[in-house]
């Protein structure tokens, strides 16, 4: 932003402060038109795209999908599942989405036990946008409960279906892991890399939620990568 490219951060429908899916869709299939939806109604033909997680899946398919869209692709802390099983952090999210709390103070205190990398005022920051209170007066996630037969459905997909979206990408690519992250493992992003050619970079004092552990080192991995663009 700073060197005056327009930046535009996205919460998925469901997410945030995103409205709901009246129909409850909530398909790959669905994300990625809304990627597209969203570049024609900003008038960007053509954009760098960073997706993390959840995210980075869906930016990873509307690339393949569209490769004239996307000139650079960063996927953060994401690859395909291993062939064998979901990472052990897939579990831990699951988890802790259907968590609820009674104020607003024990979920922070909560996150910041489960993530000390983090700052209390960091956490309070982050929460203040991704949780919502319910009608009685306990806290949640701002995320619509809709979406678990999606996600349930996406489970249970091979993850060559994925590893061939990758095979399709056409434009530089980036893979940012987490030095602990319990997502993506070493050896996933190696496959990466030396499967596909796709670049890998090591963000230490991190976990999963790589940005917003360590925002100077994601800086760091990411900002030379995307510079580099015409764009």
């Amino acid at each position: 932003a700073r060197s005056g490219k327009r930046v535009l951060a996205l919460d998925a429908r469901g997410h945030g402060k995103s409205l709901w899916s009246p129909s409850g869709n909530y398909s790959r299939d669905t994300a990625i038109q809304d990627i597209k939806d969203v570049l024609e109604f900003f008038k960007m033909p053509e954009c760098l795209l960073v997706g993390m997680s959840m995210g980075a899946a869906v930016s990873a398919s509307f690339t393949a999908q569209h490769p004239s869209c996307v000139a650079k692709l960063v996927l953060v802390d994401w690859a395909p599942f291993p062939d064998d099983k979901p990472p052990q952090g897939v579990e831990r999210i699951a988890m802790m989405f259907m968590r609820e709390w009674e104020s607003f103070g024990e979920a922070v205190d909560e996150v910041v036990m489960s993530n000390p990398r983090r700052t209390r005022s960091n956490v309070h920051a982050r929460l203040l946008h991704q949780l919502r209170r319910k009608d009685d007066g306990t806290w949640t996630w701002a995320v619509d409960s809709g979406m678990k037969d999606s996600m349930a459905e996406r489970s249970k997909e091979p993850p060559k279906v994925m590893w061939d979206s990758l095979k399709q990408l056409r434009c530089p690519c980036l893979v940012v892991r987490g030095a602990q992250s319990d997502i993506l493992s070493e050896a996933q992003a190696a496959r990466c890399q030396s499967e596909l050619g796709i670049a890998c970079a090591v963000v230490a004092d991190a976990g999963h939620s790589v940005a917003g552990d360590n925002p100077a080192g994601f800086l760091a991995a990411t900002l030379p990568f995307l510079e580099g663009s015409k764009l």
